[in-house]
């Protein structure tokens, strides 16, 4: 199970199995996807300078709250209920030693990039001053 089925499964499994469920997992995958390119876009930043998601910067400000909404839903649709039963039911089949870390490794794919992105903006902008 790659890691964003986990991230899936984990917040699906613990918001409740029904839409609901469905939905705050697609929502937190999309914030983990966004945290992992943010992070990746400020690394390649302080490197060469150069910002390689620029595209956000050229959407209108208007439209910028319809790319969460539009990646969410698609999420929520590439989840299916047929997805869903195949990845809970690897997700539920894994050992109990390593389902006691789960919590461990949601910290380890969310938190820590998210941390380390905040550290590499610090960084950059005392390399070029921004």
């Amino acid at each position: 199970m790659n890691i964003y089925n986990f991230i899936f499964c984990y917040f699906y499994q613990k918001n409740g199995t029904d839409i609901g469920g469905r939905i705050f997992g697609s929502g937190m995958l999309f914030f983990t996807i966004m945290m992992h390119f943010f992070l990746l876009d400020e690394v390649i930043m302080i490197m060469t300078n150069k910002k390689i998601f620029a595209f956000f910067t050229a959407i209108r400000q208007d439209n910028k709250f319809l790319f969460p909404g539009l990646m969410i839903s698609t999420l929520f649709f590439f989840y299916s209920s047929k997805r869903m039963l195949i990845l809970m039911k690897h997700f539920e089949e894994r050992d109990e030693d390593i389902q006691r870390g789960d919590t461990n490794r949601i910290i380890l794919y969310i938190v820590v990039p998210f941390i380390l992105a905040i550290v590499a903006v610090a960084i950059r902008q005392k390399i070029y001053g921004v």
